[in-house]
């Protein structure tokens, strides 16, 4: 009897087991679907379906997509989850404001507050996008800065109160937005 039991026990871990990482991927695997339907869409020249597809991504917490729209508004070529490069040769007009605020986005946004624990390429983009504000930055005057900051906080505050926390706390710590506690 309690050799039956021990297998059951065991039968049952290994099902728990099983059904936890499924449900934790599939918490994880919208977002990087999200990101690839954009991807495809830039792939086949589609820009336009492909930035509002990031936007509407983007809003929804996806740091792939807010870093491809800061990529883009860069100028920059746009790549995959691996790095190859993808869409049209020719790259648009750099967008200084824009691409500070989705790179400011995705460079400080809180996975506990949306996704949880975010996979490998979730938080490469949010590195890439981390290292790619003081380029940025150099390439814009004062006041288009205080503009993206500004793109950046009207972003937050109209969220709901965790956004509200997340742009209070940008501001306290100088993080992507001017510091200041008052």
């Amino acid at each position: 009897m309690t050799k039956i039991r021990a297998g059951r026990s065991t039968r049952l871990y290994v099902l728990g087991a099983i059904a936890g990482v499924l449900a934790s991927g599939a918490v994880v695997a919208p977002a990087a679907a999200e990101f690839t339907s954009g991807l495809e869409a830039y792939r086949k020249g589609e820009v336009d379906l492909a930035l509002d597809l990031w936007r509407r991504y983007a809003v929804a917490g996806d740091v792939q997509s807010m870093k491809a729209l800061g990529d883009y508004y860069a100028g920059k070529t746009i790549e995959n989850s691996d790095g190859e490069k993808v869409g049209p040769e020719k790259t648009n007009k750099p967008n200084y404001v824009q691409a500070l605020k989705w790179y400011t986005l995705a460079g400080h946004h809180d996975f506990a507050a949306t996704f949880g624990t975010p996979d490998v390429y979730q938080r490469n983009a949010q590195i890439e996008a981390l290292r790619a504000l003081p380029d940025v930055r150099a390439e814009m005057t004062d006041a288009e800065v205080v503009k993206a900051e500004r793109l950046v906080s009207d972003a937050l505050e109209g969220g709901s109160p965790r956004d509200i926390y997340a742009v209070a706390d940008m501001y306290r710590r100088g993080a992507g937005l001017k510091k200041d506690n008052n």
